[in-house]
């Protein structure tokens, strides 16, 4: 009797693994999700008054959570061993996304929240600018590209390799 969804076409589940490795990628997700959240909050509250202290705050921390994770999600591809040829564009992307994640951070830290921003200089305005336009603009896609490929380059090889790892799947475990 298939489990999941997927077993329907294939006949048996793949390997799974379970690591608390495997949770640090989700949550990068997540803490994006919420920096869009609160910093498209922020953005829509500038036009009529000073942002709300709770979103700012929410906004901060999850900035610094959002590095953080991203930083263990390195550490884990490298722990895992899922480097290897057919997820060296997924580790590229990665890297990318890296990347931009620190220049978004330090573009943010350098916006003051306070009456200076909105009747600040023209470099606070272009800082505010590359903040909340340019970067999303390169991330977003950035971000898409490292999903699909992590998805496509990813799941068939690494439940394949896990089989040969352990000789057995996962539905062999649950059968008997």
């Amino acid at each position: 009797m298939p489990m999941y969804p997927t077993d329907l076409h294939q006949g048996q589940s793949p390997a799974r693994k379970v690591s608390v490795w495997y949770i640090w990628g989700a949550l990068s997700f997540f803490f994006f999700v919420v920096q869009c959240a609160t910093g498209i909050s922020m953005l829509l509250g500038m036009q009529h008054q000073l942002p709300n202290p709770l979103i700012h705050t929410l906004h901060f921390w999850s900035s610094n959570l959002l590095l953080a994770s991203i930083a263990l999600h390195l550490v884990a591809v490298f722990v895992l061993k899922l480097l290897g040829n057919p997820r060296v564009y997924g580790l590229m992307s990665g890297m990318a996304l890296f990347v931009a994640v620190v220049v978004f951070a330090t573009s943010g830290y350098l916006l003051p929240m306070d009456e200076v921003m909105y009747f600040g200089s023209g470099l606070l305005r272009q800082l505010l600018t590359l903040h909340v336009l340019v970067l999303p603009a390169l991330t977003l896609p950035l971000l898409g590209a490292h999903l699909w490929l992590v998805r496509h380059e990813g799941q068939e090889r690494q439940s394949a390799r896990a089989q040969q790892d352990t000789g057995i799947g996962f539905s062999d475990v649950t059968a008997g």
